[in-house]
């Protein structure tokens, strides 16, 4: 019976497969914005710009291989341009052009016609990053033809091109997944901030990028020195993976209905990343730069969490209401919503500090502590006064704004003699740390801003516990009556049975 089903599976795909076209086999979503993005005028512009400027190369490239006098100058100066050409359109022309991608969506009322086709949040977010990186991919492989040509022309290793140019394609799909993820918020601020990011790297990292691959050349070369080329290359392609995944979620959850819990796949997405950034310390060397890319992105699942409003739907906690006490406990962790948030930070801190800290020092134990909960009390201090606000992200802004000032006024003070100046400010901003590390601060003072930062960090979280009773009340509510109609309905059916 089951071949018959299989045969009858397997006809019903060949018919289907009969003048069907690849875009029918395709995400609706992901055909649609290939189809307009290569019709853009910037896609067509820096593709054509590309080649006329590629052609220019080679003719310099062919000088300074046939010139005796001074074909070096001519051959060095072909390559700088060469690997210009390739950095800034791989790098940053094409991802900035993400920075509207859902943004266009939600301005043009769009997305409900786009939902109304059963495309979930995930769905329309990947396709709008998919769809950025294919033409990325397109646009690289017609400069290949030139790589060639200057591998023939002589004096260059096209394996270590080639390794260059992956790393920038790797580099390439990671921005494009920031600017995408980042455009489906709705905070003006934060895109703003976003942009600056963007304005930094348009005027800092071509000067990287320009002779010889710049810094991908550099870290293609220091994988192979490291001896770890082998191991190295596919974790740092699936830690850059898991990354994006982690970007493309966030602009996912922005725009996506309450019933849908993003909150599950972005912080499972920090363990994983918290598990390689425990990998990459112990190989050391070229790849603890890595390891604190990877805390850096925990720490931002952390933050974003302790920012999401709860969502008190029934739905969203049916699977784990079943689960025994401890295991449902911890599970909980996993719910939306600021409550929760606040207890995967606190097992999330933990974790950090039992894999990376020596346990012995007791200095870096309280230097650690003591700059965590500096960020945490200003989230007790908005939702013990400002529980209701609708965005507790620009209040969260301005408190930091306004300690690193301070932090600033008072290193300015401490640089010329005064150093006991407003000592009961420093704990309010974790600038104030910066201060003792770089030892801009008398070292009597070190132990009263740890101490101030350790003892408002514990009120804040105090206050956040008081906050987020009703919600864990609420839930705890949901998940009683779900296990009771649970048993009800296996009372029902071993009657009937």
């Amino acid at each position: 019976m089951e071949g018959f089903r299989i045969k009858a599976m397997i006809r019903r795909i060949k018919e289907k497969m009969k003048g069907a076209e690849l875009s029918d086999w395709l995400s609706p979503m992901l055909i649609k914005e290939i189809r307009q993005g290569m019709r853009t005028k910037v896609f067509v512009g820096v593709f054509l710009m590309v080649q006329l400027l590629m052609i220019f190369t080679i003719i310099l490239s062919t000088i300074g291989a046939t010139a005796t006098d001074y074909g070096s100058d001519v051959k060095e100066a072909g390559t700088g341009f060469f690997w210009g050409l390739i950095s800034l359109p791989l790098v940053l022309v094409m991802p900035l052009r993400g920075a509207q991608a859902v943004r266009s969506e939600i301005t043009a009322n769009t997305l409900e016609l786009l939902y109304l086709t059963r495309l979930s949040s995930w769905r329309i977010v990947f396709g709008k990053w998919f769809s950025l990186f294919a033409q990325t991919v397109l646009l690289l492989v017609s400069v290949m033809p030139y790589v060639v040509v200057r591998y023939f022309l002589g004096g260059v290793n096209i394996m270590d091109e080639l390794a260059v140019i992956g790393w920038m394609l790797l580099f390439s799909a990671f921005f494009s997944a920031f600017t995408v993820g980042f455009s489906a918020f709705q905070s003006a601020v934060l895109r703003l901030g976003v942009g600056v990011i963007c304005f930094f790297g348009i005027t800092t990292l071509p000067g990287l990028f320009f002779g010889g691959g710049g810094i991908f050349s550099g870290l293609s070369r220091g994988m192979r020195s490291s001896g770890w080329e082998w191991l190295g290359v596919p974790l740092i392609g699936l830690n850059a993976i898991l990354v994006g995944f982690l970007l493309l979620e966030t602009g996912a959850a922005q725009i996506a209905p309450p019933a849908e819990n993003h909150a599950l796949k972005k912080r499972i997405a920090g363990i994983l990343l918290l598990g390689f950034a425990v990998l990459f310390h112990q190989l050391g060397g070229i790849f603890n730069g890595m390891t604190g890319v990877n805390l850096i992105a925990l720490g931002f699942i952390c933050w974003y969490g302790l920012l999401e409003k709860p969502v008190l739907i029934r739905s969203l906690f049916a699977k784990n209401a079943t689960r025994l006490g401890l295991i449902r406990f911890l599970g909980r962790q996993f719910y939306p919503g600021w409550p929760y948030g606040l207890l995967y930070t606190f097992c999330m801190i933990l974790a950090v500090a039992f894999l990376f800290l020596d346990l012995s020092e007791v200095k870096h134990w309280m230097v650690y502590f003591g700059f965590i909960t500096s960020v945490l009390w200003a989230m007790g201090f908005i939702y013990l006064f400002f529980p209701k606000a609708k965005n507790p992200f620009l209040i969260f802004l301005f408190i930091q704004i306004l300690g690193a000032l301070l932090a600033a006024m008072i290193g300015a003070l401490s640089s010329v003699g005064v150093k006991d100046i407003g000592v009961f400010l420093l704990p309010v901003s974790p600038a104030m740390f910066f201060l003792i590390i770089s030892d801009t601060l008398g070292s009597s003072l070190h132990e009263i801003v740890i101490l101030g930062s350790l003892t408002m960090g514990l009120v804040s979280i105090l206050a956040m516990c008081y906050r987020a009773r009703d919600t864990h009340r609420e839930v705890r509510k949901m998940e009683q009556e779900f296990r009771d109609k649970k048993i009800e309905m296996a009372v029902k059916l071993g009657i009937s049975g």
